[in-house]
C-alpha cells in the first residue's frame, strides 16, 4: 500500500533533527571548540531514535568520534564534559550498529570508522584506545560491528606483540580523559563489550584457538592497571554459554574444548603467576556449564576415556541430544589444578560434580527399573564412577596444595583439610 511506503514519523523526525544538529556540531568539532550543553541535550533527547543516530553520525562522518577525543586531550577539557560527549556518541554508535535494516549505520560508515585500526604504526594504537572509550560508555553494540572490530583489534594487537613494535598494554601512554576509569588496555574494553553479546564473543573465539592461546598464555599483562583477566574471563564464559543441538551449541562446545586443551597442559600456577587470576571464577563457570560431561570424563579415567578433548554431539550415557564435550581426563586435571588456586571456584566445581552425580544416579535407577536383573550391575557401575570422580577431585586438590607449599604430602585419605576444602 501507499501508506506502507511512506516514511514513518520516527524516520522523518529523526532524519530532520539529526541533519539539523549535525549542521551545528560539525563546525564546532572542526574548530576544536567545546560543544554547548544545549546541543548535547538535543543529542540525548533523541538517543533512542535509530534514524537520528544514523543521520547525525553519518553526516558528521566516521572520523568525528576519534577527532572529538583528540580535541578533548589537546584542549584539556573537563573530565565530566568529556565523559558526557563520549557517552552520547557511544550510545548513538551502539544503537546504530545493533539496528538492522535501513535505519542502521551503513556498511561504508562502519568500514571507515574502523579503518584506522589497520594502521600498525601508532595511529591504530591510539584509535584503539579511543574505540575502547566508545565501547566502555556506549552500552550494547551490534554483533557484526563487534566481530569486525575484534578482528582488527586482534590483528593490531598481535602485530605489535610479534614484531615488538608497540604494545596495547602500557599503563603510561594515555592521560585519562574521563572521571570514570576506562581500561588503559583497549582489549579489556572490547572483552567487556563482547561479554554482553554471546554471539560476538563466539565470533571472536570460535575457530581461533590461537586467540585463546595468545590472550591466556602469551600476551603481556599490566599488573598495576590491568584487570587481572576479569574481562577476558567474562568474554570466554559468554562464548561457552549456549547448550543446544544447533550451530551456536556446537560453537560453544568447540570453544570449550579449545579452552580446556589450551590450559590443560600448563603448570598449576600459570594463570595466577601471569596476572590472570580473575579468569579462574569464569573458568569454573565454564566447566560447571558442562558438568555432566566433566563427570562422565572423570568417571571413566581408568578405562575407555578420551585421549583428546573435542566437541561431541549428544551425551552417550545420559542419552541427551545437545552438543557436549568429550573431555580428556588429563586436560581436566590440568584445568582443575589451575582452579584450585581459587578456593571458591574449586568448591563450585565440586558442588557441580555432586549435582551431576545425581543425574547419573537417576539415570541408572531408571535403567534398573526397566531391567531389574541389571540393578546391581548398574548401581555398582555408578558407585565406581562416583568414587573415581571424588578421588580425582581430592588428589588434584592435594597435589596442588602440596605444590603451593600449603600442605605436606601426607596420607591424603585421612586429611580432614581435604574434606573441608572440597566439600565446603
Amino acid at each position: 500500500s501507499v501508506a506502507a511506503r511512506l516514511p514513518s514519523l520516527e524516520q522523518l523526525d529523526g532524519t530532520t533533527r539529526g541533519r539539523e544538529l549535525a549542521a551545528e556540531l560539525g563546525p564546532l568539532l572542526e574548530r576544536g571548540e567545546r560543544i554547548p550543553d544545549a546541543l548535547l541535550a538535543r543529542m540525548e533527547a533523541d538517543a533512542d531514535n535509530p534514524w537520528f543516530a544514523k543521520t547525525l553520525l553519518e553526516t558528521l562522518g566516521p572520523q568525528a568520534p576519534q577527532w572529538s577525543m583528540l580535541v578533548m586531550a589537546a584542549n584539556g577539557f573537563p573530565a565530566d564534559y568529556n565523559q558526557r560527549v563520549i557517552t552520547d556518541l557511544g550510545r548513538l554508535l551502539a544503537l546504530g550498529t545493533r539496528t538492522e535494516g535501513p535505519a542502521g549505520l551503513s556498511d561504508g560508515y562502519v568500514r571507515d570508522l574502523l579503518a584506522p585500526l589497520d594502521q600498525h604504526d601508532g595511529i591504530g594504537l591510539q584509535y584503539a584506545w579511543h574505540l575502547g572509550h566508545l565501547l566502555h560508555f556506549g552500552g550494547r553494540f551490534g554483533t557484526d560491528f563487534l566481530s569486525r572490530a575484534g578482528d582488527k583489534l586482534y590483528a593490531l594487537d598481535r602485530t605489535g606483540h610479534d614484531e615488538q613494535m608497540y604494545t596495547m598494554v602500557g599503563g603510561w601512554m594515555n592521560r585519562p580523559l574521563t572521571g570514570e576509569r576506562v581500561p588503559d588496555d583497549p582489549m579489556e574494553a572490547y572483552f567487556a563489550a563482547v561479554a554482553a553479546n554471546a554471539a560476538a564473543a563466539r565470533a571472536f573465539f570460535h575457530g581461533h584457538p590461537e586467540r585463546l592461546g595468545y590472550y591466556l598464555l602469551e600476551r603481556r599483562t599490566d599488573d598495576y592497571l590491568g584487570d587481572g583477566g576479569e574481562s577476558l574471563g567474562s568474554a570466554i564464559e559468554a562464548t561457552t554459554r549456549v547448550h543446544d543441538d544447533g550451530t551456536a551449541g556446537r560453537e560453544s562446545a568447540e570453544v570449550t574444548a579449545d579452552l580446556v586443551r589450551t590450559l590443560g597442559g600448563q603448570e598449576h600456577d600459570f594463570l595466577v603467576e601471569h596476572d590472570r587470576a580473575k579468569v579462574l571464577p569464569h573458568l569454573a563457570d565454564v566447566l560447571n556449564g558442562w558438568s555432566a560431561d566433566v563427570f562422565y570424563a572423570l568417571s571413566r579415567s581408568d578405562y575407555g576415556g578420551a585421549t583428546e578433548t573435542a566437541a561431541r554431539l549428544g551425551q552417550p550415557e545420559l542419552g541427551t541430544k545437545d552438543w557436549g564435550v568429550e573431555f580428556s581426563a588429563a586436560d581436566l586435571r590440568g584445568v582443575l589444578g589451575q582452579l584450585d588456586h581459587d578456593t571458591e571456584a574449586y568448591k563450585s566445581v565440586v558442588a557441580a560434580q555432586l549435582s551431576a552425580s545425581e543425574l547419573f544416579l537417576r539415570d541408572k535407577l531408571a535403567a534398573a527399573r526397566e531391567d531389574p536383573m541389571r540393578r546391581d550391575e548398574l548401581l555398582q557401575s555408578y558407585a565406581r564412577g562416583h568414587g573415581l570422580v571424588l578421588n580425582q577431585l581430592f588428589d588434584t586438590h592435594i597435589d596442588t596444595q602440596v605444590a603451593m607449599g600449603k600442605l605436606d604430602d601426607v596420607d591424603r585419605t585421612h586429611d580432614l583439610r581435604v574434606a573441608d576444602a572440597v566439600s565446603g
